[in-house]
């Protein structure tokens, strides 16, 4: 084995390790989602989380985000135009997470999201 392989080897442990974990974005006021946001975790302490149109923000079909209401209150899910539908149930619109709760957010296509989660409302 070079040096060379045995390098790039030995930096293989962190760079998996890395993989482990999403990224957590921290926001202390409303806040909409970017595309940065997207395999990672939006942790909310203010009013409101905003999913922008496809218009505004053209995320990729397959999008998926983690909201977390780091909060002893409610928090809204606001969506702008496209369609938010919560998976499982004919509800649509936007919702609310309580306190504490946790919801994902998945891109399903163009202009219509779903959400799931613990504490959704």
């Amino acid at each position: 084995m070079s040096a060379a392989d045995k390098t790039a080897l030995d930096g293989m442990p962190t760079a998996i390790d890395t993989l482990r974990n999403i990224p957590v974005n921290a926001q202390t006021a409303a806040y909409t989602v970017a595309l940065t946001d997207r395999g990672g975790m939006v942790s909310m302490t203010g009013p409101a989380f905003t999913i922008p149109s496809n218009a505004s923000v053209a995320f990729p079909v397959g999008s998926t985000i983690v909201l977390y209401n780091n909060a002893s209150v409610a928090t809204a899910i606001v969506i702008t135009s496209d369609t938010l539908r919560q998976t499982g149930t004919l509800n649509t619109g936007p919702r609310t997470i309580s306190a504490y709760g946790q919801a994902t957010i998945i891109k399903v296509n163009t202009t219509e999201w779903t959400i799931s989660g613990a504490g959704l409302i």
